[in-house]
């Protein structure tokens, strides 16, 4: 029965992938207008089916909801954080069916973090918040972001998370240059409704992912469509009045670009002068959306210049906050260093310190973990970094695309994360973490970006090939 499951998802998986985006938006439009709960579990279970065939663009769209959520959640009879979150937990029968053996050492990792965050409610400051926030994380991150096996086992699914990320981020980039023309907008520049930080982090995103693309020779398409749209990317991020996005992604680009010049030979220092000569080429047009841009927005750049350089400007009041913020993280940590203050710690101690502003999380993910959990916390975290960091990628872009973006998120999430809602930050490093051993895709595909010659081996078969007989590594 299995078998002829996955035989048959399989065809059904070749046959629609380029209808599988569509189907995923037509699905939630279903649900968003249609008449009740009726339709709306109709549509969840279209959308179940197309979370087995491809499970990367449904862990994508669960990831960006903070990018479109506010402009579709007032049409949607369900909450679409919640529907979205059931789907991707799903994605664990699939994995039982089909046996997917994930990395025990990042499972592992990930299992000991929410029992961290769960023990931690037991001896926190407040707990009634405690446990909600500890049931809350449980529910709408942990279960949820275990798709990222599911994901991370098929070299497909992980194009596919690549280029829903992409097209969320191109929806953006067009919708506020869009918004930018002719406005002469004074206020910072809103997308979708979503917040200023959520406009520039999406805009951003493309440019992000797009910088592995900038380091091969192959996929010259996704390559000039980086080059195309990173100036204005970099323009609609400015608008935002959000500096940590745009300053991040602008370091990676051109993080990725040297890389490249540094390669031994000289072609690599040819495609850099190419590389750069596009965007310049690009970026004069780009220019022309300067005036345009919100002046409070424009001013917020020059005022991060000004308290950086420590020349005189206007107060900075964003970054004096997340340094006050830093600093009262820092001394919870030194009053309680081995277990911390427990889950939610900051939030409930933040009525006891005016120094806090009134904020729930320190804006640093590892002060965070830091104060609330002590040592044992921040050593987890660290070691889920590291190894989302350390894991050996396949030669195939859309990996390197994976890691690029885990490096724009975490530096955001030095200045301004929080560990119980930033789930894309904790959906990325799972996706390097879980990257499987084993070749193979999860229902069995060839894996074309290995060669055209490349057959796939399951742990235990015998393979015909033209040296002989060989058994499937495990």
């Amino acid at each position: 029965m299995a078998e002829m499951t996955s035989h048959w998802a399989r065809r059904f998986g070749r046959r629609s992938t380029p209808a599988l985006a569509v189907a995923l938006m037509a699905g939630m439009f279903v649900a968003m207008v249609g008449p009740g709960w009726i339709v709306a579990i109709g549509a969840a279970a279209s959308l179940g089916f197309l979370a087995y065939t491809s499970p990367g663009i449904l862990l994508a769209a669960y990831l960006a909801i903070p990018f479109y959520k506010g402009a579709l959640q007032p049409f949607s009879p369900v909450d679409l954080t919640l529907l979205l979150a059931v789907l991707n937990a799903a994605q664990v029968l699939p994995m039982v069916v089909r046996r997917t053996a994930p990395r025990p050492v990042a499972v592992g990792l990930w299992v000991a973090m929410a029992g961290t965050i769960v023990l931690g409610a037991t001896y926190a400051v407040n707990g009634a918040i405690a446990l909600n926030t500890a049931a809350s994380w449980v529910a709408l991150v942990f279960l949820p972001l275990l798709a990222a096996i599911n994901v991370a086992s098929d070299p497909r699914a992980v194009r596919q998370f690549v280029l829903t990320l992409g097209g969320f981020s191109l929806v953006f980039i067009s919708a506020g240059a869009i918004g930018l023309f002719g406005s002469h907008a004074v206020e910072r520049l809103l997308v979708l409704d979503a917040n200023t930080i959520g406009v520039a982090r999406a805009a951003a995103l493309l440019p992000v992912l797009g910088a592995a693309y900038l380091t091969t020779r192959e996929n010259t398409k996704k390559r000039w469509l980086t080059l195309a749209l990173t100036p204005p990317a970099i323009a609609v991020g400015i608008a935002s009045g959000s500096r940590g996005p745009v300053v991040f992604a602008i370091v990676i680009v051109v993080a990725a670009v040297l890389s490249v010049g540094l390669r031994p030979g000289g072609r690599g220092l040819r495609r850099v002068l190419g590389i750069g000569a596009v965007l310049v080429l690009v970026g004069v047009p780009a220019m022309l959306l300067l005036p345009e841009l919100p002046a409070v927005s424009l001013l917020r750049f020059d005022n991060l210049v000004a308290f950086v350089t420590g020349t005189a400007g206007g107060p900075d009041t964003s970054t004096a906050a997340r340094l006050t913020l830093f600093d009262a993280a820092w001394r919870m940590f030194s009053e309680r260093p081995f277990t911390g203050w427990g889950t939610a710690g900051f939030a409930a101690l933040r009525t006891f310190d005016p120094s806090v502003l009134g904020n729930t999380y320190p804006h640093n993910v590892l002060l965070q973990f830091a104060a609330e959990f002590g040592l044992v916390g921040l050593g987890l975290v660290l070691a889920l970094f590291i190894a989302a960091l350390r894991r050996k990628l396949p030669e195939d872009p859309a990996w390197h695309a994976v890691r690029y973006a885990f490096l724009f998120w975490l530096m955001n999430a030095l200045v301004s994360g929080d560990i119980y809602g930033d789930r894309m930050l904790w959906g990325l490093a799972l996706l390097l973490a879980f990257r499987s051993r084993d070749p193979t895709t999860w229902m069995g595909r060839l894996d074309r970006s290995k060669g055209p010659n490349f057959t796939p081996a399951r742990p235990g078969t015998r393979v015909e090939v033209s040296s002989g007989v060989v058994e499937g590594s495990a």
